[in-house]
Protein backbone atom coordinates (compact mmCIF):
# COMPACT_ATOMS: atom_id res chain seq x y z
CA UNK A 1 0.00 0.00 0.00
CA UNK A 2 1.18 3.19 -1.04
CA UNK A 3 1.37 6.02 1.77
CA UNK A 4 -0.31 9.18 1.58
CA UNK A 5 1.42 12.59 3.30
CA UNK A 6 -0.11 15.57 4.19
CA UNK A 7 0.47 18.85 5.85
CA UNK A 8 0.69 22.47 5.51
CA UNK A 9 3.13 25.69 5.71
CA UNK A 10 2.41 29.19 5.97
CA UNK A 11 4.57 31.58 4.04
CA UNK A 12 4.89 35.13 3.66
CA UNK A 13 6.40 37.40 0.85
CA UNK A 14 8.61 40.07 2.68
CA UNK A 15 8.96 41.63 -0.84
CA UNK A 16 12.62 43.48 -0.25
CA UNK A 17 13.00 43.05 3.47
CA UNK A 18 15.03 40.08 4.50
CA UNK A 19 12.29 37.03 5.48
CA UNK A 20 14.17 37.27 9.09
CA UNK A 21 11.70 41.18 9.28
CA UNK A 22 9.01 38.32 10.37
CA UNK A 23 10.95 36.63 13.24
CA UNK A 24 11.94 40.19 14.62
CA UNK A 25 8.41 41.22 14.55
CA UNK A 26 6.62 38.13 15.83
CA UNK A 27 9.34 36.46 17.94
CA UNK A 28 8.53 33.03 15.50
CA UNK A 29 10.97 31.66 13.97
CA UNK A 30 10.80 30.38 10.43
CA UNK A 31 11.11 26.80 10.07
CA UNK A 32 12.60 27.59 6.18
CA UNK A 33 13.66 30.83 5.08
CA UNK A 34 14.15 31.78 0.77
CA UNK A 35 15.97 34.99 0.47
CA UNK A 36 16.27 36.57 -3.40
CA UNK A 37 19.18 36.36 -5.30
CA UNK A 38 20.64 32.88 -3.14
CA UNK A 39 20.26 29.16 -4.45
CA UNK A 40 18.32 26.00 -3.83
CA UNK A 41 19.41 22.58 -4.81
CA UNK A 42 16.36 20.80 -6.43
CA UNK A 43 15.92 17.38 -5.65
CA UNK A 44 17.44 16.44 -8.99
CA UNK A 45 20.63 18.47 -8.23
CA UNK A 46 19.91 21.61 -10.14
CA UNK A 47 20.77 24.77 -9.00
CA UNK A 48 17.54 27.26 -8.70
CA UNK A 49 18.01 30.55 -8.87
CA UNK A 50 15.18 32.31 -5.77
CA UNK A 51 13.34 35.43 -7.09
CA UNK A 52 11.52 35.72 -3.52
CA UNK A 53 12.09 36.80 0.00
CA UNK A 54 10.08 34.45 1.72
CA UNK A 55 9.11 33.61 5.28
CA UNK A 56 7.72 30.13 5.88
CA UNK A 57 6.56 28.25 8.91
CA UNK A 58 5.89 24.75 8.10
CA UNK A 59 3.88 21.95 10.09
CA UNK A 60 5.43 18.45 10.46
CA UNK A 61 4.20 16.29 7.59
CA UNK A 62 1.72 13.24 8.81
CA UNK A 63 1.55 10.26 6.98
CA UNK A 64 -1.57 8.49 6.30
CA UNK A 65 -1.45 4.60 5.53
CA UNK A 66 -4.88 4.93 4.16
CA UNK A 67 -5.86 7.36 1.69
CA UNK A 68 -9.10 7.97 2.79
CA UNK A 69 -8.61 9.43 5.71
CA UNK A 70 -7.63 12.76 6.63
CA UNK A 71 -7.22 15.05 8.66
CA UNK A 72 -5.67 18.00 7.64
CA UNK A 73 -6.75 20.26 9.95
CA UNK A 74 -4.34 18.66 12.63
CA UNK A 75 -1.72 20.38 10.20
CA UNK A 76 -3.39 23.97 10.65
CA UNK A 77 -3.97 23.64 14.09
CA UNK A 78 -0.06 23.05 14.25
CA UNK A 79 0.38 26.93 12.87
CA UNK A 80 -2.43 28.68 14.46
CA UNK A 81 -1.57 27.10 18.02
CA UNK A 82 1.65 28.72 17.19
CA UNK A 83 0.63 32.21 16.00
CA UNK A 84 -2.30 32.87 18.52
CA UNK A 85 0.70 32.71 21.16
CA UNK A 86 1.63 35.95 19.15
CA UNK A 87 -1.55 37.09 17.80
CA UNK A 88 -0.86 40.53 18.07
CA UNK A 89 2.46 41.04 16.30
CA UNK A 90 1.67 38.36 13.95
CA UNK A 91 -1.64 40.42 12.87
CA UNK A 92 0.83 43.42 13.02
CA UNK A 93 3.50 41.93 10.63
CA UNK A 94 1.18 40.15 8.13
CA UNK A 95 -0.66 43.57 7.80
CA UNK A 96 2.94 44.85 6.49
CA UNK A 97 2.89 42.40 3.27
CA UNK A 98 0.39 41.70 0.77
CA UNK A 99 1.15 39.01 -0.58
CA UNK A 100 1.29 35.87 1.82
CA UNK A 101 -1.03 32.26 2.22
CA UNK A 102 -1.36 29.48 3.82
CA UNK A 103 -1.27 26.43 1.89
CA UNK A 104 -2.68 22.82 2.85
CA UNK A 105 -0.89 20.05 0.94
CA UNK A 106 -1.66 15.95 0.13
CA UNK A 107 0.69 14.02 -2.11
CA UNK A 108 -1.42 10.71 -2.22
CA UNK A 109 -2.30 7.50 -4.56
CA UNK A 110 -5.84 7.95 -5.38
CA UNK A 111 -8.44 9.26 -7.36
CA UNK A 112 -11.14 9.75 -5.24
CA UNK A 113 -9.90 12.78 -3.05
CA UNK A 114 -12.06 14.26 -0.20
CA UNK A 115 -11.24 16.44 3.10
CA UNK A 116 -13.15 18.39 5.36
CA UNK A 117 -12.20 21.97 7.06
CA UNK A 118 -14.21 22.58 10.42
CA UNK A 119 -16.18 25.78 10.85
CA UNK A 120 -13.78 26.27 13.99
CA UNK A 121 -10.68 25.90 11.55
CA UNK A 122 -11.88 28.88 8.93
CA UNK A 123 -12.68 31.01 12.17
CA UNK A 124 -9.41 30.63 13.52
CA UNK A 125 -7.70 31.39 10.08
CA UNK A 126 -10.05 34.20 9.24
CA UNK A 127 -8.53 36.68 12.03
CA UNK A 128 -5.11 36.18 10.37
CA UNK A 129 -6.82 37.62 7.03
CA UNK A 130 -4.68 34.66 5.05
CA UNK A 131 -5.70 33.39 1.73
CA UNK A 132 -6.08 29.06 1.89
CA UNK A 133 -4.32 27.93 -0.81
CA UNK A 134 -4.88 23.60 -1.48
CA UNK A 135 -2.37 21.65 -3.52
CA UNK A 136 -3.29 18.25 -3.88
CA UNK A 137 -1.30 15.55 -5.79
CA UNK A 138 -2.34 12.39 -7.12
CA UNK A 139 0.03 9.75 -7.80
CA UNK A 140 -0.54 6.30 -9.74
CA UNK A 141 -0.21 3.39 -6.66
CA UNK A 142 2.87 1.42 -6.99
CA UNK A 143 0.62 -2.00 -8.22
CA UNK A 144 -1.84 -0.20 -10.94
CA UNK A 145 2.11 0.47 -12.66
Amino acid sequence: MNEAEYGCSLWIDTEDEHPEIITKLTGIEATEIEVKGEFKITKSGKKKPLNQNLWKLISPARISDDDNIWNLCESILDITNILDQREIEVKDALSKFDNKGIQFYANMYNYWIQFRVQPEIILKMAKYQILIDFSILSFEPDDKK
